[in-house]
């Protein structure tokens, strides 16, 4: 059964695209949670899914570790529109940078200076697309813009993980 399709029988409020970037997020990071620290973060408000979805997210857990590169480069697929690519984009790196966050890395406190700034970028590139996805009347041009600065800024950040 697909990741999804289990965490539909769940109360668990998220989707399998957050989770996997929640694992990406947290294995990027300087100091990794462990497995099982992540486990209690995911379950926290609904520990009852955790029985029936560890085993699955165990192994999307692995297969993230095993090939963290091809992942991560995958993280962001196209849709049909720049709107809802965006939408889609600003949710799952907002869950990547808030396990980053939890794993103890962000600006303030990060060893690498380079890793930092584009943490900073991708911060500010999820504020920007917050402010594009409010407007009411939001150009496509505007859209294409904030879209090339993401996967630019998120190739630049993949391109560190080798």
């Amino acid at each position: 059964m697909q990741l999804q399709e289990l965490i539909n029988q769940t109360d668990l409020d998220l989707t399998a695209d957050q989770v996997k970037a929640f694992f990406l997020g947290v294995l990027c990071a300087e100091k990794p949670m462990p497995f099982n620290k992540v486990m209690e973060e995911i379950f926290e408000e609904v520990p009852e899914a955790r029985t029936a979805l560890e085993p699955e997210l165990r192994k999307l857990w692995d297969e993230q570790s095993r090939n963290l590169k091809k992942a991560l480069s995958e993280m962001f697929q196209p849709e049909e529109d720049v709107r809802s690519f965006l939408e889609l984009a600003k949710n799952q790196l907002d869950y990547f940078l808030t396990a980053m966050s939890l794993s103890g890395t962000n600006t303030e406190n990060c060893d690498d200076e380079d890793l930092a700034e584009l943490i900073d970028e991708l911060e500010d590139t999820v504020a920007d697309m917050d402010d594009y996805l409010a407007d009411e009347e939001p150009t496509d041009d505007e859209g294409e813009e904030f879209k090339e600065l993401l996967l630019d800024t998120w190739k630049e950040f993949v391109a560190t993980k080798l």
